[in-house]
């Protein structure tokens, strides 16, 4: 028998809200939930997830339970046991301390989440991978493009002036063709 009484919604029974998904906590509504009496009959006693066992009145089951305001993180690596990492240890790295750009993904130590990042190492080196590669293909590029520009300012100008002296030819022939220019109207 439910505790709930008035439900003019959708009555779920045996709710369990999840400890932790995607980095938040999750807890029963106050407001639409109630914890049910003859839990002890239902379940057995060694059922530690079956005592948060709640009935909910709501349209939907997601709305049976809320998230809490803040992630699960710290500001330092804590240890979790998981099925990510087998029977070791699992780390929570904040959003500031997740693979940058330059960085990435060791996929067979970590998982980027909504806002962080969990791991199975401490060390966050073993985690966020180098993007070296990348790295050393940017610099041989810009140092390329550098080196093209300092040839550039320094190079030898290969156009020669030609002393008038030596070229009368060329240089009466000028001199003609701005006469002719200057005394027919245009």
């Amino acid at each position: 028998m439910t505790c709930l009484s008035n439900c003019d919604k959708f009555i779920y029974h045996h709710v369990i809200c999840p400890v932790s998904s995607n980095g938040y906590l999750y807890t029963p509504r106050q407001d639409i939930t109630c914890v049910r009496n003859d839990l002890s009959v239902i379940f057995s006693d060694n059922c530690e997830i079956c005592k948060t066992v709640v009935d909910c009145c709501a349209n939907n089951y997601e709305e049976c339970c809320e998230r809490g305001s803040t992630s699960i993180p710290t500001s330092f690596p804590t240890a979790q046991p998981t099925l990510q990492c087998g029977s070791e240890e699992i780390f929570y790295y904040e959003s500031s301390e997740m693979c940058n750009f330059f960085e990435t993904i060791n996929e067979n130590e970590a998982i980027n989440r909504d806002n962080y990042m969990t791991c199975c190492s401490e060390d966050r080196e073993k985690c966020c991978i180098l993007k070296s590669t990348e790295i050393f293909i940017g610099l041989g590029c810009l140092g390329t493009c550098i080196l093209i520009w300092i040839y550039l300012l320094v190079r030898p100008s290969y156009v020669s002036v030609t002393p008038l002296q030596k070229n009368e030819k060329f240089r009466s022939w000028t001199h003609t063709l701005y006469f002719l220019k200057k005394e027919l109207p245009v």
